[in-house]
């Protein structure tokens, strides 16, 4: 089961691990609350928020990262783990993906804004078109994303 913050994360890990459980928490506070109750193994997946350290749940303040690779930090314990992605939100990330790829967002078929302001607008309303820039990126074999895929075996 995979516990993520909102609908952005949710369409990120449905399109790259389809058939996954998950949940969607609200905020990483609540990812946080979820991962530390949980009785069974699970995975959260939040933003970094790196511009603001100190407003991170107590469950990362608590634990080092045991790995760190495209920007991407995971964190692990007995019960659970937790990918973090940076360097600030989702879409900074899925941004710096693009670029890597010379994917132009703007074209046809993805049709989202370039700029972080204007995707975080966006993102939520344009979900199908988040999948299909998704789906390329996997398809390219996006090293950010293969990577992610990989560690996000239970």
């Amino acid at each position: 089961m995979i516990v993520v913050e909102d609908l952005a994360h949710f369409t990120l890990i449905k399109t790259i691990r389809p058939g996954m459980k998950i949940i969607m928490a609200g905020d990483k506070f609540r990812v946080g609350k979820y991962l530390e109750k949980s009785t069974q193994r699970c995975i959260g997946v939040i933003d970094e928020d790196s511009d603001h350290p100190y407003h991170q749940p107590r469950l990362i303040r608590s634990l080092k990262p045991i790995e760190q690779n495209h920007d991407l930090k995971l964190y692990a314990s007995k019960n659970f783990k937790l990918i973090s992605i940076g360097p600030i939100e989702f879409e900074d990330w899925l941004l710096m993906l693009c670029r890597i790829a010379s994917l132009d967002l703007r074209e046809k078929p993805f049709e989202l804004p370039n700029s972080h302001k204007e995707l975080k607008k966006v993102i939520n309303l344009k979900k199908q078109n988040v999948e299909v820039l998704l789906s390329r990126l996997i398809e390219i074999k996006s090293p950010g994303l293969i990577h992610l895929k990989s560690i996000l075996n239970p």
